[in-house]
């Protein structure tokens, strides 16, 4: 390893204040560069390393790709060079700590620690457009500096003094990175890319939210095996607090198979984001109801949909206002079929999702499903109860509310029943105590569940009001939004309401209830908005995408009818006429795997939580789980 250098040592155009830290292969000293007058950073390798060739090769050629990045959460490099014997990289002195101290420290608060992530991820996917892969993420290489809970990263060591071989495991058996946070491929010494780089970073968040690494064990070979062959631990066996949903972003990032990971770093944090936004909980939405809508037995809706070249075809869409609802940001649609166009792409062969053995029975003549905290909640129409599935066991809990449940939210640890009479009725999450009844002023068509707030439609007055999930109070007064208010949605901070008279969708803030944004004209036909994990789709005749003023319309294939939900990584559709959900990209350009088949006859409602797709059968009354792949 060689001495230190000595204070006033001048190297590279610099002079050492005094060593700030050492590693496997170099120390870091801080530095007083001459000719800026700045104080610096400065690498020096080993010198056994800086003796080998390939090494040194590999060191030029990283230096000036790294050396390209420009990103607010890169620590840029000055200068590289070779002296005396020595070769150095000078890079910008961040007064700041590095993050494995900050985890020593204590806790991190959850929002602290995503956001973290969040700017690393940034600096992930700018390396990865330019080819290089860091190889070696941890928390000793994230620098933090801001005060606590406004963090500003730095990304350090960027693949530079990695001992990387062809063959990944070098002779004396030591892998290239650190064993806490290594992929599997980087440890079988496969071809590793940006993918690789994700699975580190899932690492260093589950590190983060739970103070642990994700296979901690006494023995490096034991480590070793979590990391190929132990599936994902479940961050709430150690903090059960957190979002189930967020337990399951970083179960994705850490699959052990590259393609069952995100997309990018990027779309890991914002999932992860989104899913601590959203408190894990699965906001129900109800169903988009088309132009020509009747009421059968039992206040069933169905809607008529004008087909090219023959008569129209009905689609049920459940009973009730709330009952098709497809939660979890979840919306109804149909497609006008277009003959000049072709068909959509047919699936790839992917399988996406495994459906679990054992249905689980709930409540009769299911309408409505949630998620949030844990569980699942139908609500059971006929007997006048909700019934809470418990996820950990599957056990099933009766609890009853009266009135005529239909549609559920959770929000506050509690979960809201609508009961189609103007009222709610909020049960406590963990106990099942059921509250006051919440009666209302006026009568209403949509609800939905934001963060503090339980969302209602009033179509009479043209408005929308709230009611606090916190204290359970109606707050008086309603919003006026536009012409025919319908379909509502609530997600990261924001309301959205489809006004049908003036073919607008409407963003408010939550907080405020305050216009966030301008007005989006919509197609004529749509009526419903669902919201969830980030992105906004609306739908009615179609189904559309909405990002910021511009709605980008579904192209699909020629007489699918059913409905959509969201999940934090595409888009599942439900093919009523086929009987079949297929999961695609959020462009909805392409399948992301092969179609479900075997879908229950009479899918009240479908929502994607916790890592499955949750389908409630109204003619059985059971709910089936697709364990997503």
């Amino acid at each position: 390893m060689g001495r230190d250098l000595a204070p006033g040592t001048v190297i590279g155009g610099v002079s050492i204040i005094g060593l700030a830290g050492r590693g496997g292969m170099g120390s870091v000293y801080r530095a007083q560069h001459l000719a800026l007058d700045r104080t610096v950073a400065i690498k020096v390798m080993n010198a056994d390393v800086a003796d080998d060739p390939e090494f040194l090769a590999r060191f030029r050629r990283e230096a000036r790709l790294a050396a390209a990045l420009d990103h607010p959460h890169v620590v840029p490099i000055m200068h590289a060079g070779e002296e005396g014997g020595r070769v150095y990289l000078t890079m910008k002195f961040v007064d700041g700590t590095d993050l494995s101290k900050v985890i020593r420290e204590g806790s991190v608060e959850p929002a602290e620690a995503v956001e973290i992530v969040h700017q690393v991820a940034g600096a992930l996917d700018a390396a990865h457009a330019r080819g290089l892969v860091h190889r070696d993420v941890k928390p000793a290489n994230i620098l933090v500096s801001g005060s606590r809970g406004r963090p500003h990263s730095y990304l350090t060591d960027f693949g530079i003094t990695k001992e990387v071989s062809d063959n990944g495991l070098t002779a004396a058996g030591m892998t290239i990175g650190t064993v806490d946070y290594m992929s599997p491929e980087q440890i079988n010494g496969d071809p590793v890319d940006g993918r690789s780089d994700q699975y580190a970073l899932a690492c260093v968040l589950f590190q983060l939210l739970t103070g642990r690494v994700p296979f901690a064990a006494d023995r490096q070979v034991a480590r070793i095996s979590g990391h190929l062959y132990s599936p994902p631990p479940d961050l709430r066996t150690i903090r059960p607090q957190l979002p189930g949903e967020l337990a399951h972003v970083v179960a994705k990032g850490l699959a052990k198979q590259p393609d069952r990971r995100f997309a990018s770093c990027t779309a890991l944090a914002e999932a992860a984001r989104t899913a601590l936004v959203d408190g894990g909980s699965v906001h129900s939405t109800v169903p988009f109801v088309g132009a020509d809508v009747t009421h059968g037995p039992g206040g069933s809706s169905t809607m008529s949909a004008p087909r090219a070249g023959g008569p129209s075809r009905r689609v049920l869409l459940g009973a009730g206002a709330g009952a098709a609802a497809l939660a979890a940001g979840a919306i109804g649609w149909h497609l006008i079929p277009r003959d000049d166009e072709p068909a959509g792409p047919g699936p790839s062969p992917g399988v996406v999702g495994e459906l679990k053995s054992g249905a689980i029975s709930v409540g009769p003549n299911p309408r409505g499903l949630a998620g949030g905290d844990g569980a699942l909640w139908t609500a059971n129409y006929d007997d006048g109860t909700v019934s809470r599935i418990d996820l950990a066991n599957r056990t099933v809990r009766s609890i009853k509310v009266n009135g005529g449940p239909g549609s559920l939210h959770f929000g506050q640890g509690k979960t809201w029943v609508w009961n189609y009479s103007s009222s709610f009725t909020p049960v406590d999450a963990a106990t099942g105590e059921v509250g006051e009844l919440i009666r209302l002023d006026h009568a209403i068509s949509r609800s939905a569940a934001g963060t503090d707030f339980l969302w209602y439609v009033v179509p009479s007055q043209h408005a929308i009001g709230r009611i606090d999930m916190r204290s359970g109070e109606n707050i008086p007064g309603l919003i006026k939004v536009g012409s025919r208010p319908d379909g509502i949605a609530a997600s990261g901070g924001k309301v959205y309401v489809v006004c049908v008279g003036d073919r607008a969708l409407v963003t408010l803030d939550e907080a405020t209830g305050q216009p966030a944004g301008e007005r989006v004209d919509l197609p004529a036909g749509i009526v419903g908005v669902v919201a969830a994990f980030g992105r906004v789709f609306v739908g009615g005749n179609g189904l559309a995408q909405v990002r910021g003023s511009k709605v980008t319309a579904a192209d699909l294939e020629n007489n699918v009818r059913g409905s959509a939900a969201l999940g934090n990584d595409g888009v599942w559709i439900h093919d009523g006429s086929g009987g079949t959900i297929t999961k695609y990209d959020f462009d909805l350009k392409a399948p992301l795997g092969a179609s479900i088949a075997g879908v229950p006859p009479r899918l009240v409602d479908f929502l994607v939580f916790s890592g499955s797709l949750w389908l409630l059968d109204g003619d059985n009354s059971q709910v089936h789980e697709i364990r997503i792949l």
